[in-house]
């Protein structure tokens, strides 16, 4: 018999795999940034991390990149209540 931790285990190897990881012109469409403003925020830790696929390949966990943008869009909200 399988026990919880064991099921627990499964679930999160099994949402790693499935977790959808998207390209730099993806990325674009979804942030409406230009790929130069990206990459000046690559390098920044104010960015999520990106996933070296291959040499020359790079991408970026979805759910990591709507995390992104919704703590921006609190900061903005939050700096709109201020002025207030």
């Amino acid at each position: 018999m399988v026990g919880q931790k064991e099921k627990d285990i499964d679930q999160k190897q099994e949402h790693a795999v499935m977790e959808r990881i998207i390209r730099v012109k993806e990325l674009q469409a979804l942030t409406s940034l230009s790929r130069s403003t990206l990459w000046r925020l690559r390098q920044t830790s104010d960015f999520p991390p990106s996933i070296r696929l291959s040499p020359g390949v790079i991408g970026w966990r979805l759910s990591s990149v709507e995390e992104w943008l919704k703590s921006k869009e609190a900061a903005t909200a939050a700096k709109r209540d201020e002025a207030v």
